[in-house]
């Protein structure tokens, strides 16, 4: 009998923990399909330079940003001005944040935007690649991948929207957004050499 009643609990907290994760999944669909595509556009790739493309993002990177804007711990003016109104739905429970993260990862990555600009396109690949040491610019491609494809809670930066990295690089070097390691490591660019990465990185 006792067997009988523990195999019971088991049953219904197995059924129970299904239902959840399905009511999860369900509601981060309907919100991907009702609110994020609005300005993500349809699966993740956004056809306006100002909202970035979340297709094919890393998983823990999506999850951990949608957080920060809903704690309001990311407090620059364009999460400001966007994402917090929009992260303070109720639905956005952490079971469905990992939801939406999970849908956006698994997406076909955005098409890259092609440059005839030879040399920008060789002075961004060699900043990514390699950084500049003698300026204290460290290589990008160490914590976003060889390919820019982004990894754990490092974002995905090929076939990025340029103006959208280039606000980005400009706001990590002005700490308007802030994090201590992007900032450092940012704070040595000019103009030219967030022109060059972001030409290059949308690119691929």
């Amino acid at each position: 009998m006792k067997f009988c009643l523990t195999l019971a609990v088991g049953v219904a907290f197995t059924l129970a923990s299904t239902a959840a994760w399905a009511d999860d999944a369900e509601v981060a669909k309907e919100l991907v399909d009702g609110l994020c595509s609005n300005c993500h556009g349809k699966d993740g790739r956004s056809v306006s330079p100002t909202f970035p493309n979340l297709a094919a993002q890393p998983e823990e990177y999506i999850e951990a940003q949608i957080k920060a804007f809903r704690d309001r711990t990311r407090s620059d003016p364009h999460a400001q001005a966007y994402m917090w109104g929009m992260a303070s739905n109720p639905k956005l429970t952490d079971g469905v944040i990992e939801e939406v993260a999970k849908y956006f990862s698994k997406q076909k990555p955005a098409n890259p935007t092609p440059s005839d600009n030879a040399a920008l396109l060789k002075k961004g690949e060699a900043l990514f690649a390699h950084g500049d040491h003698d300026r204290n610019i460290p290589e990008c491609a160490a914590c976003h991948g060889d390919k820019a494809e982004g990894k754990d809670t490092f974002p995905r930066l090929a076939s990025q929207h340029k103006e959208y990295l280039t606000k980005q690089l400009e706001a990590f070097k002005s700490n308007l957004r802030e994090n201590p390691i992007m900032h450092e490591n940012a704070s040595n660019l000019t103009d030219d050499d967030i022109d060059a990465l972001a030409t290059y990185l949308a690119s691929q």
